[in-house]
């Protein structure tokens, strides 16, 4: 069990450093306008994961971090 989950824990790690790799503005500092919720009642999701969701569809798009056995 523990072996499958550390396995999982580095399979994400490793997406995770794609994703800022081919993504620059994910890896450095941003700005708190970015990471805050709007001021809109209707729309709760802040600039920063609208950002992050788009660039996961990308690289979902990409082939694969682990290559398939």
């Amino acid at each position: 069990m523990f072996i499958g989950l550390a396995s999982l824990r580095i399979h994400v790690e490793r997406v995770i450093g794609v994703l800022r790799q081919k993504y620059r503005m994910l890896e450095g500092r941003m700005p708190i306008s970015v990471v805050s919720h709007s001021s809109n009642q209707d729309e709760n999701i802040s600039t920063v994961d609208k950002i992050v969701t788009i660039a996961a569809a990308l690289l979902n798009m990409c082939p694969p971090v682990i290559p398939y056995d």
